[in-house]
């Protein structure tokens, strides 16, 4: 049986954390049940969560909650197989997978409905993937023989290309499907068995070529940002030797693999947080000959070079999301949804020694 999803929007407290301090847990939930498998998005007013939810009001529920006070909720649908969350602006357009159609709706600043839900495209599919870009919507899932299928909607939800597939096809089962926007062109990443690719489209829909950029034949989970230019793959190597990243250019080419850490991390989360992309990952570790887990996030340039770094203990596999310099790392521990806040600087830029 099939669990039910809810999605919460939280609108963020203006308490800001110290630089790079992940702060304190801030339950979502305002509902009772097991919740589980967040996402992630952040708007200029505050979170928007979308999470697996099995309790008193299983189904796919959006809500708020505003500063002020006072939350909302409205029952969208039941038990879908998948579901996916894209921003634009202060608006969002949550997607699932019901049955053999995929449907979307627009939401409002504290998460309330803008109009009915209506049927984005015909498909039936357990993965989907969204992204915002310039004033329109990317939702992405796979199609029967391994290639992956796109249908671009306008802000208010009219179709501007209809469904139809963006790469070839393959005979690898797609996972870890992810859509990143610099505005202009979408990269849509995933894995397939151990290799991850990549594609970029414009944002007519057309991508720059049909056959997917191999950007590695030994990576697992995987996910793409991107930094308003360009864009940034980030996977966890299959031999659990640490986390990887290529830059992928708007024309689709991808530059040299940047090994980013070393040791068994994976699941990771990548976001541009307005200076870095912010990575967060599950890690295993060791501290005096116990094995450990913690979830992790690190900040790096664009050439793979670390910033900084933060982590907290596991709680589960974690999601990311950032915006402007704020950075919210999210997971769940069964009972809620819960959400940490970092404020990200600035990377310090380098002093060259002068003579006098």
């Amino acid at each position: 049986m099939k669990t039910p999803l809810a999605l919460i929007l939280v609108f963020f407290l203006a308490s800001a954390a110290l630089a790079f301090d992940l702060g304190s847990d801030i339950p979502l939930t305002t509902t009772t049940g097991v919740q589980a498998k967040p996402l992630l998005a952040l708007t200029p007013g505050g979170v928007v969560a979308v999470w697996e939810e099995n309790g008193l009001r299983s189904g796919l529920m959006a809500g708020g909650t505003s500063i002020e006070g006072g939350r909302v909720s409205t029952l969208l649908d039941h038990a879908p197989a998948a579901a996916a969350l894209a921003t634009l602006g202060a608006e969002s357009l949550a997607v699932w997978a019901d049955g053999a159609k995929i449907t979307a709706v627009r939401l409002d600043g504290r998460g309330v409905p803008i109009g009915d839900p209506f049927v984005a495209a015909n498909a039936m599919t357990t993965e989907l993937a969204a992204a915002a870009g310039d004033e329109r919507y990317l939702i992405a899932w796979p199609g029967m023989f391994g290639e992956v299928w796109a249908v671009i909607l306008s802000r208010s939800g009219s179709v501007l290309l209809p469904p139809m597939p963006v790469t070839t096809q393959s005979t690898d089962v797609i996972t870890s499907l992810h859509v990143a926007s610099n505005g202009d062109e979408l990269a849509i990443a995933w894995t397939a068995g151990r290799r991850v690719l990549v594609t970029v489209v414009s944002g007519s829909g057309l991508p720059r070529t049909f056959l997917p950029v191999q950007l590695t034949p030994n990576g697992g989970a995987s996910d793409v940002a991107s930094n308003g230019q360009d864009f940034f793959a980030v996977w966890a190597r299959a031999d659990n030797s640490g986390l990887s990243a290529r830059v992928v250019n708007t024309d689709g080419t991808v530059g040299d693999e940047l090994p980013l850490t070393a040791l068994a991390d994976a699941i990771p989360r990548a976001a541009w947080d307005g200076s870095a992309y912010a990575v967060a990952f599950a890690r295993r570790a060791e501290r005096n000959a116990t094995a450990i887990l913690l979830t992790v996030v690190q900040r790096f340039a664009a050439n793979g070079a670390m910033i900084e770094s933060t982590s907290t203990a596991y709680q589960g596999d974690p999601v990311l999301t950032a915006l402007a310099g704020r950075v919210v790392v999210g997971y769940s521990n069964g009972t809620s949804i819960t959400v940490r806040v970092a404020e990200a600087t600035p990377p310090h830029p380098r002093r060259r020694a002068t003579k006098t």
